[in-house]
């Protein structure tokens, strides 16, 4: 029972022994690969950091981009505005000139018209009046016959 005894604990040292040693391979591994993932999450967090970074230089370049063509078409609808102003002015303008020549024109020939109508009336009553006279002359002949 003695052999038996030693035998006992000669296995039982083995397995305490070979326990310990399970234990500290097992605490490496663990250790190592805490260690290997603390590396990987540094170095995700590290590439978030820089492609957040990249996304917002990305976004404040659209937004200046958007900033810059808001500032564009306004620049363009204030001088089309302006455009159309001023054109709109030009045309009133030459209108009211063109109806007052025309105006004007037609004041001139009214009078024209009416001067012609006055020596057309006046050539007309002055014929009526000869033929009166050539009427009456032909009418005393005729009495003194």
């Amino acid at each position: 029972t003695r052999e038996k005894e030693e035998m006992v604990a000669t296995l039982t040292r083995e397995r305490e022994e070979e326990v310990g040693r399970l234990a500290r391979e097992r605490e490496d591994i663990v250790s190592k690969l805490s260690s290997e993932n603390a590396e990987i999450v540094e170095k995700l967090a590290r590439e978030k950091a820089e492609m957040l970074a990249a996304a917002k230089a990305e976004v404040a370049s659209w937004e200046e981009v958007v900033r810059k063509l808001t500032r564009e078409k306004e620049e363009m609808v204030a001088t089309l505005t302006r455009e159309r102003e001023e054109e709109v002015g030009r045309l009133a303008r030459e209108r009211e000139d063109i109806v007052s020549k025309l105006s004007s024109e037609n004041a001139e020939i009214v009078e024209k018209l009416a001067r012609e109508k006055a020596e057309m009336l006046a050539a007309a009553k002055a014929e009526v009046a000869s033929w009166e006279e050539v009427v009456r002359k032909l009418t005393r002949e005729k009495e003194e016959m």
